[in-house]
């Protein structure tokens, strides 16, 4: 998760209060597969809870080494533009010397996303203690369910429509987007 102080311990110690807690619900999980045996693999959210331990040991793995404040706003500065508006700036030196890449900050926002995710579905399963709620939990776990494969078509179209850009020489910003491979240039 993004932190909101720069201090390198406090954005460890955090960090391992959250592995903790994974911990725990690993520990919880594995009694629940222990208990139910192959029942356990019929529901979706075992499946959604064991995603969001294997994202979040990858985050943790990615983060821990990498401690320093990853808010976009710990890199930007504000200038006046040429039309004397206030306009924002990427401070590069910083980010250099931070060793702060946009590929970095891309992987962290797009593995935040997935925790995110996983961890509203995971409150979701906990709605289903009260009928009423179990039903809107219900509609709502059905309408993502059947988001799934719009959402993996229009990503690999997306996919497709870059590589033809690619191919075929459009122009991106490289100022934009500076470590980004090309394709992930157009693709965004």
């Amino acid at each position: 998760m993004f932190t909101f102080v720069e201090d390198e311990a406090a954005i460890r110690t955090s960090m391992i209060v959250c592995l903790i807690s994974q911990g725990f619900a690993l520990i919880a999980e594995i009694l629940k597969m222990r208990t139910l045996k192959n029942e356990y693999f019929m529901e979706f959210y075992h499946y959604i809870e064991l995603i969001q331990i294997g994202i979040f040991s990858f985050y943790f793995w990615l983060r821990f080494f990498f401690s320093f404040s990853m808010l976009p706003e710990d890199y930007v500065h504000h200038v006046n533009g040429k039309d004397g508006k206030p306009q924002d700036e990427l401070n590069i030196l910083k980010m250099e010397y931070d060793g702060v890449t946009y590929a970095k900050m891309t992987y962290f926002a797009v593995l935040n996303v997935f925790l995110y995710a996983s961890v509203g579905l995971k409150l979701m399963s906990f709605m289903r203690l009260q009928p009423k709620l179990g039903q809107l939990e219900l509609l709502i776990g059905q309408c993502i369910y059947d988001c799934i494969p719009f959402a993996v078509f229009y990503m690999a179209w997306t996919y497709l429509f870059a590589r033809f850009n690619e191919i075929l020489g459009v122009n991106s910003e490289k100022d934009q987007f500076i470590d980004l491979d090309k394709v992930f240039r157009y693709y965004f």
